[in-house]
């Protein structure tokens, strides 16, 4: 049986028992928390931040899964390689070919050593040139130090005859200030 809004008989029932007055409610704060979806938010949130990870994760699985093949073609490869250069090898005299390779290497490596000595031969030639070169700049400077200390000199008396001459002038013109 349906009833309208607040005709049910428990509710009346409930009504009699409690006698609220009227614009009272029984539940002063409304509905207790807990009920409907609140309380699933959280969880929910959860479940997509779960969900997120999982996507990536599985991005990059693929991905992983993509560099593993290619890097397990490039080991196939690189053993076919391997693999004929083998049957090269021993198809070949091996010993002059190694002869041959390791002649190659000590040609290559004295050429290294060579270059290596001249450059290091030119780099003491500069630092002696470089030295040298101070030295020099080191003398020409004492001398030019040395002569400015005469000239100081030679200039020190003169200096006190201008600054006595520049007293007395002074002197003269403030007696000249005075008398007037």
């Amino acid at each position: 049986m349906v009833y309208e809004q607040g005709r049910h008989p428990n509710s009346l029932k409930n009504l009699e028992r409690h006698t609220w007055k009227p614009g009272e409610s029984g539940n002063p704060d409304g509905r207790p928390p807990g009920t409907g979806l609140i309380m699933m938010k959280p969880l929910i949130r959860v479940i997509d931040e779960q969900q997120s990870t999982i996507d990536g994760l599985k991005k990059q699985m693929s991905e992983y899964s993509k560099k593993l093949s290619e890097t397990e073609d490039e080991l196939e490869n690189a053993l076919a390689r391997i693999v004929e250069l083998e049957d090269e090898t021993e198809n070949e005299d091996t010993e002059s070919h190694f002869s041959e390779v390791c002649e190659k290497c000590s040609k290559d490596i004295h050429e290294q050593q060579m270059i290596y000595e001249r450059i290091k031969e030119q780099l003491y030639k500069e630092n002696e040139e470089l030295k040298a070169k101070v030295k020099a700049l080191e003398k020409e400077l004492n001398t030019k130090n040395q002569r400015i200390e005469i000239l100081l000199a030679e200039l020190k008396p003169y200096r006190k005859d201008r600054l006595q001459e520049a007293r007395e002038k002074i002197e003269l013109e403030n007696a000249g200030y005075a008398r007037r």
